[in-house]
């Protein structure tokens, strides 16, 4: 009978007969009531071993069955869940060898009771508890790729020693040898071996496409062209938090994903390497040579290599190495940035056109676009704007930065998301002409974002000329001092002045001069990047363009999806009904109409709400948290507290 038991255990995968025996009447008559416990614990034992194989053999050859057309209900496909089975089934090896091992003692000696039979299974009672347990959770939560690796991690934390070394050296590390290898080929490759998308990185038309593939079963592999430009394919990366392991930090995170968009500019922009090669002295040229041959790196290749091969369980060894390389890869291109392509003129280049610090040059094109403002879009209003942008350069003598900027009209794109403006500043848009290697400091996110800002303070600055103009009409006119229209006109005047200081040199100015610093005093490029994203989103926050940034995460990302920033709104209202002043003065004569005096007098009241709301946000914000360019911005526009006075029943 034991030897049986033995042959049923050994190679039967489900043990129906066993269960027969103890249900019927047969185990009550000739085995002993001792015995029959004993025999409920092995069955017992036996059959956690055999729902722990079960899983083995469905999911270590999960990939192929899956692709044949077998779908999974509960765990999607992929390599890590395939490693993870075959980890398992390591962990069942001595459970196998001591069952063979018992089988041929008792041949031997065939007078072995069945205590001990289940003394020798007992030894394997905790693991196999444990594995079919750990087994449940993994079905339970729908784990997939690297989120086993933080499973794994706790399950670890066990006070068993059998069920550690389990854990630890058999199953952790065949799932994080495949963790390091993708990890390894993206660094030192830039690419991606992933159509289960199952690393922490993804590729953003295939993680889109990821639910598709797992309800069809078939599976497109991403690979990128050669052909495509650096900003085609380049930005199409991104970090699937989700997946990221809770000891791996988001910053940790996003040095890997800088690391190996570096690698796929490099792979992509071969002809500008060669460029700069040609270009630069030869210390420079080692820098160049040195990160574009960064996958032939022996040294990092073979510190990878151990580390796959290495079944201790601590990764700081890893998150080491990638710092390392990072500090490497930083390092050369910083010099790059600075030397070759002179990243502070880039930067103030950027603050001359996006962030009108060239003031003359966008007066100059305001007043050469004054008289299309409300002109339909059309080619040939692009045309017309396009052509007044060239001259105003020509007039205030910026011709040569023009190379590095072009600004369009897109007809076949939508308006601004976040600003609500009148006429046709609301479709301009400014490119800038990106030099290698900046696209990794200047993606498309941070250029969209760029070009919002520069369409808010665009309209700014033509609401200023706006009501310059009235003010040289009503001069013109010799209209009274006591004149109501005069009178709320220099109001005006005086928010909108204020508004564009407190902006351009509050904020614009402020935040300029911290990343400036940052720039000069960093070697590390990933730091200049991560200032240049935190300086965006400061710009961005205290313009009032952004509610809510994180930025704590990728830099890579969108900062932010809507604007409900209240002051953004007030703002939108406030400039609309000063556009609306401005073309009813200009068309008024000296003694206003009826129909004139009622729409002077509703705009009057419409500024006068704005002003009285904007009032009570920024009052406050400064009673809830100090800020100081908000505090400012009140103390220009609150000055000697004429407004707080005006409407301070209301703030109270």
């Amino acid at each position: 009978m034991i030897h049986e038991l033995i042959l049923s255990i050994l190679h039967r995968k489900e043990n129906k007969n066993l269960k027969r025996l103890l249900i019927s009447n047969a185990s009550h008559e000739f085995v002993h009531p001792s015995e029959h416990q004993i025999l409920k614990k092995i069955v017992k034992i036996a059959n956690n071993q055999v729902e722990v194989t079960k899983f083995v053999k469905e999911y270590n050859d999960a990939i192929s069955l899956n692709d044949s057309g077998v779908q999974d209900d509960v765990l999607q496909k992929g390599i890590y869940l395939q490693e993870l089975s075959k980890g398992i089934n390591l962990c069942m090896t001595p459970y196998r060898e001591s069952m063979e091992e018992f089988e041929q003692r008792f041949l031997n000696t065939p007078t072995f009771s069945l205590i001990l039979l289940y003394t020798e299974l007992r030894r394997f009672e905790e693991l196999f508890e444990f594995l079919l347990e750990f087994i449940t959770g993994i079905r339970t939560e729908r784990l997939h790729g690297c989120a086993l690796l933080e499973y794994l991690h706790n399950k670890s934390l066990h006070g068993n020693a059998q069920i550690c070394e389990a854990v630890e050296i058999r199953i952790q590390r065949s799932v994080r040898s495949i963790f390091i290898k993708q990890l390894s080929e993206w660094v030192f490759y830039g690419e991606l071996d992933d159509k289960y998308g199952e690393f922490f990185i993804q590729h953003i038309d295939q993680r889109n496409s990821t639910d598709h593939q797992t309800a069809s079963g078939q599976t497109t592999t991403t690979v990128s062209d050669a052909t495509k430009s650096v900003n085609s394919d380049l930005w199409r990366y991104e970090i699937w938090y989700e997946m990221l392991p809770h000891y791996l930090t988001p910053t940790w995170a996003g040095e890997v994903l800088f690391l190996g968009q570096t690698v796929v500019m490099f792979n992509m922009d071969r002809k500008e390497i060669e460029k700069h090669v040609r270009q630069s002295r030869d210390d420079e040229t080692d820098d160049i040579t040195e990160i574009g041959s960064l996958w032939d790196n022996q040294d990092f290749i073979q510190q990878f290599q151990e580390l796959r091969e290495d079944s201790g369980a601590n990764m700081l060894k890893l998150v080491q190495l990638v710092e390392k390389i990072k500090i490497y890869v930083s390092e050369k291109l910083t010099k790059i940035a600075l030397k070759q392509v002179d990243l502070i003129k880039q930067l103030k280049l950027i603050k001359d056109f996006y962030m009108l610090g060239r003031g003359e040059l966008f007066l100059e094109f305001v007043k050469k676009t004054q008289g299309i403002q409300n002109a339909a879009l059309d080619e040939y209003t692009a045309r017309t704007v396009s052509k007044a942008f060239e001259n105003a350069a020509c007039s205030v003598n910026v011709v040569e930065d023009l190379e590095h900027f072009t600004l369009n009209m897109p007809l076949n794109e939508s308006d601004s998301m976040s600003l609500d403006i009148r006429g046709i500043f609301r479709h301009i848009s400014l490119k800038y002409n990106v030099q290698w290697p900046l696209h990794l400091l200047f993606s498309p996110n941070v250029m969209e974002r760029y070009n919002e800002l520069f369409r808010f303070l665009l309209q700014i600055r033509r609401l200023q000329y706006d009501l310059q103009t009235v003010w040289c009409l009503h001069r013109e006119r010799k209209m009274g001092k006591l004149s109501p229209m005069l009178q709320f006109r220099n109001q005006l005047m005086f928010l909108v002045d204020n508004l564009q200081y407190y902006l351009q040199v509050d904020v614009l100015e402020s935040q300029f001069s911290i990343l400036m610093d940052t720039v000069q005093k960093s070697k590390d490029f990933e730091h200049i990047q991560r200032a240049h994203t935190v300086f965006q989103a400061n710009v961005m926050s205290l313009c009032f363009l952004l509610h809510d940034v994180d930025t704590s995460k990728s830099m890579h990302q969108s900062i932010v999806q809507t604007n409900e920033n209240p002051v953004f709104v007030i703002l939108n209202q406030l400039m609309d009904n000063v556009s609306l002043f401005c073309d009813l003065s200009l068309k008024c004569s000296d003694r206003l109409t009826k129909s004139q005096k009622s729409a002077f007098s509703s705009y009057e009241s419409m500024v006068k709400d704005n002003v009285k709301d904007l009032m009570q946000l920024l009052m406050g914000w400064k009673a809830g948290a100090s800020c100081a360019p908000l505090n400012q911005l009140l103390l220009r526009l609150d000055y000697n507290y004429y407004y707080s006075s005006q409407h301070a029943e209301s703030i109270k």
